[in-house]
């Protein structure tokens, strides 16, 4: 006789039958028991495991956050040191283009000097 998953002898004392299908029910039920705390231990261990990985990547990211607080108060410093030089330098940059100038003009005779008094005259006049 097949009663849902148990299988039983056919026997013609019903109260045997009823202990065989009672065993059987309760060995099941063990089973059933054992496997349920199996699996709400490796549930344990599961979320345990996952409250310890977030806490890691909290960490993590805690730490990355700091090193770029850190890197962009550097990239700012240096910046902003660039930027305060940047004046000076395109000044000096000024400044010694206009010497190039002025030294290139005294040695070219063909190029009239931007200063008056400076210049040479080209092309003397006939008189």
């Amino acid at each position: 006789i097949i009663f849902g998953s148990f299988y039983l002898q056919p026997s013609y004392n019903p109260l045997e039958s009823l202990c065989e299908l009672t065993s059987l029910i309760t060995n099941s039920l063990k089973e059933s028991i054992l496997c349920c705390s199996n699996f709400e231990r490796e549930n344990e261990k599961l979320k345990s495991l996952a409250d310890m990985s977030v806490k890691k990547y909290e960490e993590v990211v805690s730490q990355i956050d700091d090193k770029e607080i850190v890197l962009l108060s550097k990239f700012s410093a240096v910046l902003n040191e660039k930027k305060r030089k940047c004046p000076t330098y395109a000044l000096s940059e000024v400044d010694k283009t206009s010497e190039k100038l002025s030294l290139q003009e005294d040695l070219d005779d063909l190029i009239p000097s931007k200063n008056r008094r400076k210049s040479k005259p080209v092309i003397g006049r006939r008189n």
